[in-house]
């Protein structure tokens, strides 16, 4: 009855998918009652399903998480057009919470950290965080795991069990930075027909316009409305006094790590039980725009230990040692530098390291090398800001020129591939068709930095970024050390490879290019510095005239931007048995 009860709703509402807990098995190892054509995902091995998840759109592609499903969990990835939506259904019974339950969930939410994650079900936790009356073990032990993973609770202040003993809060949707973002229509109702304790949940995810970024504020607790009074009771200086007895005996990182744990979870607690949270929208617009940075600064922090450093030898692993120290620092540090517009010299000196290119044999020609500029990993962390400012503001205006597909977000080889493929299959249909494949020598080595900023005033980019982005190309040094000599030379050119901020400004310098390109029978498409336009003709004299023309318009433009076409590896291709009458001649000025 409850079952048909609930397979009414989700027909009528046309919900996709269904996180059931406790369902009906009939002392089966299986879930029962739902259409043949529906997909479960549940636990196998002979293991009595305690949750499962019930696909109702069939258009959907679902995979089960193995690793992630047992008894009390079901977790399913969910693709969608360019990325993956993890989805885990919960349910622990009461009083039963262990270390297996939390460190399962640890798991689950480090491994998937780069996707959308959400967490829902019953957990039988209890907290004034999620505005529950009381605070039970598992809510204490919940309300540290979204702390410590920085999660987005999406309950209302409302039931969602409801007994003749009591209302409570237990069933709960929690979600990761990256799928917060795009949850929106979450709603309670009430139980079905009363056959039911608690309510059913639902709320939308939404995959389409997904923005670039998810609003962030170090800003949690609204402290206009804090009960200090409540706060010093729950802040137990007894604690206190034994973390700094402790701390005479920690004679190693990993221990005062442990008590700095300590120390940080006892000030939140008494803050979790005092101040309420800050209710923040992601689809409103932030007015101050540090917070983002900053968060793009913690994100920085957390690349590969093994990265090179730069001269200065700091590398990732010992700012990672120490990010809770110096992060406040950094953030004043790069705000003063964003508001005066200076990037700092020391952080401007590259060592520069050459790799032979693949399949040259001849290395004593220096074309055959590539070049790549070690930066320090600090100044990487305020290039990472810049890039991430200039970034969204592209995106947000709608400056950025939809055919480049490389280094943004949301594109990649595959979609620049995807649109190749399809103008040239729409072409094809009646015309004879060909792509021109144009290759820049030296492209990032090459690009002008003047003209970056006369593309960056021209696409109204706030002048702060442009002030700095300036200094950012003043003076700056590579040093180069051969046969234990050193050289060092000030460049005055170029994107250095290695810098997070040369794909952007290569796209910036570039996008001029997609802009003014208006050649009929032609259209252009850019990954980073490869250009491939497809043309087209109703007959081969037209189609070589398309051709020279996009060849032409491409030439001229990288003349008057002081950069030169590789003709030797520019090449042609044919989606057509045609031969050209004439070769194509381009004369070069």
């Amino acid at each position: 009855m409850a079952t048909k009860e609930l397979l009414s709703e989700f027909q009528k509402h046309k919900i996709d998918l269904v996180l059931v807990q406790e369902p009906n098995t009939q002392n089966t190892n299986r879930i029962l009652g739902y259409p043949l054509q529906a997909t479960i995902h549940q636990v196998g091995n002979n293991s009595k399903p305690k949750t499962g998840i019930v696909i109702n759109n069939k258009t959907l592609y679902t995979k089960t998480l193995d690793n992630y499903t047992n008894s009390w969990m079901t977790s399913i990835q969910v693709q969608l057009d360019k990325t993956q939506l993890i989805i885990s259904n919960i349910y622990i019974e009461p009083n039963t919470m262990i270390d297996e339950h939390i460190e399962t969930l640890r798991n689950l939410l480090k491994d998937y950290e780069h996707l959308p994650l959400i967490l829902a079900g019953d957990f039988n936790a209890r907290h004034t965080l999620w505005h529950d009356r009381i605070v039970n073990k598992h809510g204490e032990l919940i309300c540290e795991l979204i702390n410590d993973f920085d999660l987005q609770i999406h309950n209302e202040n409302s039931p969602t069990c409801i007994t003749d003993n009591g209302n409570s809060i237990i069933d709960l949707t929690l979600s990761n930075s990256r799928a917060t973002p795009h949850i929106k229509q979450w709603n309670s109702k009430g139980p079905l027909s009363g056959i039911f304790d608690h309510v059913y949940i639902t709320f939308e995810f939404s995959s389409k316009n997904i923005p670039h970024r998810t609003p962030f504020s170090t800003r949690k607790f609204d402290e206009k409305k804090a009960d200090w009074t409540k706060f010093h009771k729950h802040f137990s200086a007894d604690r206190i006094k034994k973390l700094t007895k402790q701390l005479g005996k920690a004679n190693n990182p990993r221990k005062i790590d442990q008590i700095i744990r300590q120390f940080t979870r006892s000030i939140q607690n008494a803050a979790y039980h005092s101040i309420p949270i800050i209710k923040t929208s992601p689809y409103l617009r932030r007015c101050n725009w540090w917070d983002d940075e900053l968060r793009c600064m913690q994100i920085v922090v957390r690349n590969k230990s093994k990265k090179a450093p730069g001269i200065d030898c700091i590398t990732n692993g010992m700012l990672k040692q120490i990010k809770s120290l110096i992060s406040n620092f950094l953030a004043k540090l790069f705000e003063k530098c964003l508001n005066i517009g200076y990037f700092p010299k020391q952080w401007k000196k590259g060592a520069l390291t050459i790799f032979p290119k693949p399949n040259k044999a001849d290395l004593h020609n220096s074309k055959n090398y590539r070049p790549i500029t070690l930066l320090s990993s600090i100044g990487k962390l305020l290039e990472k800001i810049i890039q991430t400012n200039i970034q969204n503001y592209l995106i947000e205006t709608k400056k950025l020129n939809s055919n480049q597909h490389g280094f943004v977000p949301e594109k990649s080889t595959i979609t620049a591939l995807f649109e190749i493929k399809k103008k040239i299959l729409n072409c094809k249909a009646d015309r004879l068709t060909s792509i021109l494949a144009i290759d820049f020598t030296g492209a990032f080595d090459n690009a002008d930095w003047d003209i970056i900023l006369q593309n960056m005033t021209n696409l109204n980019i706030p002048s702060y970024l442009i002030r700095i982005i300036s200094s950012y190309f003043h003076n700056r040094q590579i040093i180069f050390t051969y046969n234990k000599h050193r050289y060092s030379k000030t460049t005055t050119h170029g994107c250095p490879q290695g810098s997070p901020l040369s794909p952007l400004l290569w796209n910036i310098l570039i996008n001029n290019l997609l802009d003014t390109f208006s050649v009929n029978n032609a259209s252009i498409f850019a990954y980073a510095d490869d250009i491939t336009i497809v043309c087209s003709g109703k007959n081969i004299k037209e189609l070589h005239n398309t051709i020279l023309t996009a060849l032409e318009h491409v030439n001229t433009w990288s003349i008057s931007n002081n950069l030169t076409i590789n003709f030797n590896k520019t090449n042609i291709l044919n989606f057509h048995k045609k031969s050209f009458l004439l070769l194509l001649l381009l004369m070069i000025i």
